[in-house]
């Protein structure tokens, strides 16, 4: 079927460094799409589907088969929209010719708010996670919650922290910590820490290197073992520490320090467009949607309670 393409298409994911959830995210889509295209053959005794056959309402009768199987409107579209980039993929790079006009489906998709920390919640994780690195002695502990800690300062991506290179540290103007980010898509850009925050904690970091015999490291974090951090360790931790704290079991995961960093800052008052260059969003719609739009209606709920 399309496997050749499909992995035509992923490792063009790769060279456009999206993030390893994302692909696998696509991977996953495809082949469950790949899966179904044999099941459409065989049950109508077609030898084989090639790409010169995939038509639209091949497309649409995948969706419809996801629709029927009570899947959520935003998963359903979140494939759909796979597809439709594998497949835009398909006729730039393998010259054939495809009816995009025909692949309109009306999948309704409302934009539900993702929770984020308070203000209140945030600085009791802060407290807790900077009495956590000056307790503990172990590297791979600390270098998990020197991560945990800078994604909570900093609203980053969690790969982009792990991937960071120690050559992308440095210090600026005596007062900041300045991390140079390679995001997604390759876009790069810089946040900064100051140093007063931070800086206790890398001393420390480094002399725990040291008792790991670690004097050279490529990456910016590593373990004892000199390698960087693994994602799902990282998310597990993070998970157990937060309801250890007592947060609702709702707000979780990495991603949590990023949307809580986002929302903080614009309940602060702070330019919309400065915080969607510190994220490295594509365009500041993506800002507006998630960060702006949940601000919005977080103020209505709060008159509505009134």
């Amino acid at each position: 079927m399309l496997e050749q393409q499909i992995d035509s298409f992923i490792k063009e994911c790769h060279i456009k460094g999206l993030s390893h959830n994302t692909i696998k995210r696509y991977e996953r889509v495809l082949h469950n799409f790949n899966e179904f295209l044999y099941e459409y053959a065989g049950e109508r005794d077609i030898k084989d589907i090639t790409i010169n056959d995939l038509e639209p309402f091949l497309v649409k009768e995948y969706i419809f088969k996801l629709q029927k199987k009570g899947i959520s409107n935003s998963s359903v579209k979140n494939e759909y929209d796979i597809i439709k980039l594998f497949i835009r993929h398909i006729v730039e790079n393998y010259d054939i010719n495809f009816d995009f006009s025909k692949l309109k489906i009306n999948i309704k998709n409302p934009h539900k708010i993702k929770p984020h920390l308070t203000k209140n919640e945030y600085e009791k994780v802060l407290n807790a996670l900077k009495e956590k690195l000056r307790k503990t002695k172990s590297l791979n502990v600390f270098s998990t919650f020197l991560t945990i800690y800078i994604l909570a300062l900093t609203g980053m991506r969690a790969e982009e922290l792990i991937k960071m290179k120690k050559n992308n540290i440095s210090i600026d103007d005596e007062w900041f910590l300045k991390l140079k980010i390679k995001g997604k898509g390759g876009k790069e850009r810089e946040n900064f820490i100051l140093l007063e925050n931070i800086e206790e904690f890398l001393e420390k970091y480094e002399r725990l290197k040291k008792k790991e015999n670690i004097f050279e490291n490529e990456y910016f974090i590593v373990n004892k073992k000199n390698k960087p951090l693994k994602y799902n360790n990282l998310y597990v931790t993070n998970n157990k520490f937060l309801l250890k704290l007592g947060i609702d079991k709702n707000k979780k995961g990495l991603h949590l320090y990023r949307r809580t960093f986002g929302m903080l800052k614009l309940q602060e008052g702070h330019d919309i467009a400065a915080i969607s260059e510190w994220l490295g969003h594509h365009n500041i719609g993506v800002t507006h949607k998630y960060y702006a739009r949940a601000n919005e209606i977080g103020k209505k709920r709060l008159i509505l309670k009134n």
